[in-house]
């Protein structure tokens, strides 16, 4: 099943105005979407079902309460938040609840300020969500809020499809960290979009837009619409699909053109008679009209399929699977057991065994149970699965015979519990693998993300004279300290202690530092650029009225701006004759966070695809082919070069 993508100087002017309405269209049901989930949220509020459980801080009855209202008011997520800003119950995730909603959200730290919210942006382990927010006020104090939010997959891409556009129309979601996370199309379909509008392509990574594909004998022009999310966030977006018709449009197109041609024609044979010039038939007209028709619309057509780049099942084996923790970080309540998923990302390849080693400190957390029913390995081939407390390591080894073929899926959930107050990280080892059902056993996986935790004891002791801040410093712009991010710009914050509070801060690169002096300021938040890439720590303390410093609270930041070095491509042959398989191998480095495994490569204008360093290439045509390397880091900067190969 061919795709067939071409550049946008194929695409009419009519088909690019018509496609702009349906993005509008989309953009304003969006917004309909956003409305109705912050009406629901104040209604919640101003019901008052939940307003005396979350004041008295009574979960089982909220998880009970928060329940019955998702029912009713056909919501996915429905959480109550208390006046400390703890996710009291998340209704259906109710595994989740304890977190510091108002700190670690960016709607939440709007709820925070006693505004409404509504917003897109990215959950802890929601890829894409669409959020509405309402707080709990009562005699000028915040007591709490309620927040609504429909979670972006293929059943809500399906049901907004139905209320909004025509069944032509196909839709995909798609988030900027895990790429499409929802769409309407078959399971055949399913997978080659998913595939080729993979996180690494422009597509998602740059907004590219207006592009014609085809699948089978359909043709769609695609929309790329890309979401404002808030504190300037980009968060992720929508491709709209919209059927076209080639032939047709050029069928129309040519008898214009023709008919513009015959009208010319006519009216010079009509002077040029009277003037008994020329002795020209009107017939010869005709049959001059019918062969630039014939003309125009061959040449059309082949236009098209000369500048289109097909797109077929690969013969080499895709490198993109990705292992991550879900959450993979938070503040979290000491007294609250956490379930934390491991979960696989793939890029369309298949796999069939998979291997994670995870370390962590027994100090600090105790795994108290593996959990695989979710799992897609087979529950007759768990090889290993085992928990070593005393040591602090979690070994699972499973498989599945047949093939896990889905693009997400479930290793298995750890059940933990947080042993005292503190951060916790959780990493995975250097045994951890996933392998592909290629009969090699090729080892696919292209990045392993750890995680990182803050446990608090008690959120209310932030109201001391001279706290401690340590355990709620936490920075939203880099909320995982084990993960490398590609910005310096730093936003770190922390509940306000008073509106007379001062606090002193620093930013270096050792971890213990304690404040004594230094820079200052009243405010609860900072916006801060390290000095430059690597491992920094952010240094808070508060100062109470009388100067006496509190103790010194400490944040981790992996900083890495810097693109890799520019990938090295080398060819087996660079004039190949047609029918020949040239042998492409990639290679490139980085200093700082370090190389993903997988390089991404593009023939001429097609799509980017994940692949290792090595790939075998067959010309079939004669011609000149510019072979794209995409090399990126583990903070997501990446680097490209290219090669020319013409073939004889």
């Amino acid at each position: 099943m061919p795709i067939i993508l071409v550049g946008e100087k194929l695409i009419s002017p009519f088909i690019i105005l018509r496609t702009d309405k349906e993005a509008q269209h989309v953009m304003q049901s969006i917004e309909k979407e956003k409305g109705y989930l912050l009406q629901q949220a104040k209604e919640i509020v101003n019901s008052q079902v939940l307003n005396p459980y979350i004041a008295s801080n009574d979960v089982i009855k909220l998880i009970a309460l928060t329940n019955d209202e998702k029912m009713k008011r056909n919501i996915s997520v429905i959480t109550a938040i208390n006046k400390d800003g703890i996710a009291l119950s998340r209704v259906p995730l109710i595994a989740l609840r304890g977190d510091y909603h108002f700190q670690i959200y960016p709607w939440g730290r709007v709820l925070s300020t006693w505004q409404s919210v509504t917003t897109v942006g990215v959950g802890r382990i929601i890829p894409l969500l669409i959020v509405g927010g309402y707080p709990i006020l009562r005699e000028s104090i915040l007591e709490g809020a309620v927040v609504t939010a429909y979670s972006i997959d293929d059943e809500y891409t399906r049901s907004f499809h139905s209320k909004y556009l025509p069944k032509n129309i196909h839709l995909a979601f798609y988030s900027q960290a895990e790429g499409i996370v929802g769409d309407t199309f078959t399971n055949s379909e399913k997978k080659l979009v998913r595939k080729y509008f993979n996180s690494g392509t422009d597509f998602i990574q740059k907004n590219q837009s207006n592009f014609l594909v085809r699948n089978n004998k359909t043709y769609y022009f695609v929309k790329n619409i890309s979401f404002e999310g808030l504190e300037n966030t980009k968060p992720g977006g929508m491709l709209i699909f919209l059927p076209r018709f080639p032939l047709v449009e050029g069928i129309f197109i040519s008898t214009i053109i023709s008919i513009l041609f015959f009208i010319l024609g006519v009216v010079i044979h009509r002077r040029h008679r009277k003037k008994d010039r020329l002795p020209h038939s009107i017939y010869l007209i005709v049959l001059l009209s019918l062969a630039l028709f014939i003309a125009n619309l061959a040449i059309y057509l082949s236009i098209i399929e000369n500048k289109t780049f097909n797109i077929n099942e690969l013969p080499q084996t895709i490198y993109n699977s990705i292992l991550k923790f879900e959450p993979e970080w938070g503040i979290i309540d000491f007294s609250a057991e956490q379930f934390i998923t491991i979960k696989l990302i793939s890029g369309g390849e298949t796999i069939n065994v998979a291997q994670a080693n995870i370390e962590y400190d027994p100090l600090q957390i105790k795994v108290l149970d593996i959990i695989t029913i979710k799992s897609f390995c087979d529950p007759n081939f768990f090889i290993e699965k085992n928990i070593d407390n005393e040591n602090g390591l979690v070994t699972i080894i499973c498989g599945r015979p047949s093939g896990f073929t889905d693009d997400i899926g479930i290793l298995a959930e750890l059940l933990v519990q947080p042993l005292q107050s503190g951060e916790f990280s959780l990493h995975f080892g250097p045994e951890t693998k996933v392998l592909a059902h290629d009969g090699l056993g090729t080892n696919v996986l292209r990045q392993a993300t750890n995680a990182s935790f803050n446990v608090l004891q008690q959120f209310s002791s932030v109201s001391t004279s001279l706290p401690s801040i340590s355990t709620v410093l936490f920075s939203y712009s880099h909320p995982n300290n084990e993960r490398w991010y590609k910005t310096r710009n730093v936003i770190v914050s922390w509940p306000r202690i008073s509106d007379r509070a001062q606090y002193l801060y620093a930013i270096d690169q050792s971890a213990d530092t304690s404040l004594h002096d230094g820079q200052s300021t009243t405010d609860n938040i900072l916006n801060i650029q390290t000095p430059g890439d690597g491992i920094y720590y952010m240094h808070v303390a508060a100062v109470d009225t009388k100067g006496n410093i509190g103790s010194t609270a400490h944040i981790k930041i992996k900083v890495d701006s810097t693109p890799p070095a520019t990938p090295s491509i080398k060819a087996s042959d660079y004039n190949p004759s047609i029918g020949e398989v040239v042998r492409i191998e990639i290679n490139s480095n980085d200093e700082m966070s370090g190389l993903q495994k997988t390089y991404y490569y593009k023939v001429n204008d097609g799509i980017r695809l994940p692949l290792g360093h090595e790939l075998a290439i067959p010309f079939q045509e004669s011609g000149t082919y510019i072979i794209t390397a995409r090399a990126f880091d583990n903070a997501g900067n990446f680097s490209d070069a290219d090669i020319t190969i013409k073939v004889k």
